[in-house]
């Protein structure tokens, strides 16, 4: 049950990095892109190891969830709300790549 605090924490920090739209910044840092794809790996193994795609896709829902609101209130995210929300995307893609290339593997389905 580690996951649950780990992804309560992440909807936390995420749903914490929204500024009003005037003094918006949310251009993703050249040293943060070079923590998405360690980050990436992480969140893959994370999810396909402890089989946790149900609350990857909750989360996930949830952060949409977040991004409309705020932007209905008028708030944009900062850089650290770009780089969860790149960092879930491209986990959200690399797992459906890596499910789509491993369906009919035999030892996995076992």
């Amino acid at each position: 049950m580690w996951y649950l605090p780990h992804f309560t924490i992440l909807i936390l920090v995420f749903s914490s990095s929204f500024v009003p739209s005037s003094s918006s910044q949310n251009t993703l840092p050249f040293a943060a892109a070079i923590l998405v794809p360690i980050d990436v790996l992480y969140q893959w193994y994370l999810i396909t190891e402890g089989q946790l795609i149900e609350v990857f896709l909750t989360v996930q829902l949830l952060m949409i969830v977040i991004i409309m609101y705020r932007k209905f209130h008028g708030q944009s995210m900062d850089p650290n709300g770009s780089y969860w929300a790149t960092v879930n995307v491209m986990t959200f893609i690399y797992i459906l790549v890596w499910s789509y290339f491993f369906r009919h593997h035999a030892i996995l389905r076992e």
